[in-house]
């Protein structure tokens, strides 16, 4: 589908994942000067990370995968900073269309916290979990669902990014150990 970013431990890893929420914003001005500002009902997640790399041949790597997906989608496997606090995925317990923000789920071990990322297993887009919930109920998201979900579709808890690379790179270099961290924007796709 799209390539992967290849993470090895202790060679090659994501050392920060930063998430700025990013809400479309339309601006209008009347003849008569006055501003109305309104959102448009686009949101989307854009990113910054640090990759860290040991060793020439993983530098390198790196340098080549990312410059040669500048502005094409590229994923990024499952890490840490993203994961939510349950430890098992949970499950929609009925048919939701897109635009909604209540999601009936149950199944999971542990506790949903307000703030943790989420995914569907239908669609690739990252939401944030709005409420703290234990055992089944109703999740609360944000934004709103961007696609309709079905019954029994999984709520991934340890999310995929499916991101699309916006800016070159930057590359922080030590040549006598082989030691390189890059600096990465990207917008979800």
């Amino acid at each position: 589908m799209y390539p992967v970013l290849n993470l090895k431990d202790g060679e090659i890893f994501i050392t920060s994942l930063d998430i700025d929420t990013v809400v479309g914003m339309q601006k209008h001005v009347s003849q008569s000067g006055k501003v109305n500002t309104r959102a448009t009902g686009v949101h989307r997640f854009d990113f910054e990370f640090k990759v860290q790399c040991f060793g020439e041949k993983n530098v390198r790597y790196m340098q080549t995968f990312l410059n040669s997906n500048i502005g094409s989608p590229i994923v990024i496997p499952p890490v840490p900073h993203i994961q939510a606090s349950p430890s098992t995925n949970s499950i929609v317990q009925t048919n939701i269309p897109a635009g909604s923000n209540t999601i009936p789920v149950s199944g999971h071990r542990g506790v949903f916290a307000y703030g943790d990322y989420i995914q569907f297993q239908n669609h690739p887009k990252l939401y944030n979990v709005t409420c703290d919930l234990k055992n089944q109920g109703n999740l609360t998201i944000f934004p709103s669902l961007r696609s309709a979900v079905q019954a029994q579709e999984q709520i991934v808890v340890a999310p995929s990014l499916i991101v699309q690379i916006t800016d070159v790179p930057k590359l922080s270099f030590d040549d006598v150990y082989w030691i390189a961290e890059f600096t990465v924007k990207a917008t979800e796709v």
